[in-house]
């Protein structure tokens, strides 16, 4: 059975094999639906993995991590051991917390402003915000995912990039 701990109790300090994941959800400019923007942060490199998706047709979040962040760690020969998530609905429906069991993943749920700091999917999402956003909407020219999909791939891997050159440089 797959454990969900509470952000009170131990974890295994070795943080290969921890992620952090969130969903967001913005307006789109003139109330034309909103924009769901997963994100999965490796909490050992701060790397981002992200999606986006129009409310209507978005994937899951656990769609997300099954198709997006675990085949990468597959990849990596590393096997996802704990992954953070707030409390919300989305991470304790069935097909989540089926693929966890099934992948023997460990959920450990933050208490909602009992983490300490603010989580690389945080940081992540704030510079999305930063970017893309004007006045708690997506800026004007993006009406859907879809507009904004290649501007946000060109500045996913400049995030990442810039991550991983501070790393380099500490």
């Amino acid at each position: 059975m797959t454990k969900h701990l509470r952000s009170s109790k131990p974890l295994n300090p070795d943080k290969r094999y921890l992620g952090h994941q969130e969903r967001f959800s913005f307006p789109l400019a003139s109330n034309r639906g909103r924009l769901i923007l997963d994100v999965f942060a490796v909490d050992v490199t701060g790397e981002v993995f992200a999606s986006l998706s129009d409310k209507a047709s978005g994937v899951s979040t656990a769609g997300f991590l099954e198709k997006t962040v675990l085949p990468v760690y597959v990849r990596r020969g590393i096997r996802l051991r704990a992954v953070q998530t707030d409390a919300g609905s989305e991470f304790s429906k069935g097909h989540f917390r089926d693929l966890l069991e099934r992948e023997q993943i460990t959920q450990v749920i933050l208490a909602p402003g009992g983490s300490s700091g603010v989580s690389p999917s945080e940081t992540f999402t704030r510079a999305f915000y930063a970017e893309f956003c004007d006045m708690g909407r997506l800026i004007k020219r993006y009406r859907s995912a879809s507009d904004l999909r290649g501007d946000f791939d060109i500045w996913l891997s400049a995030f990442n990039s810039q991550r991983k050159l501070k790393r380099r440089l500490i």
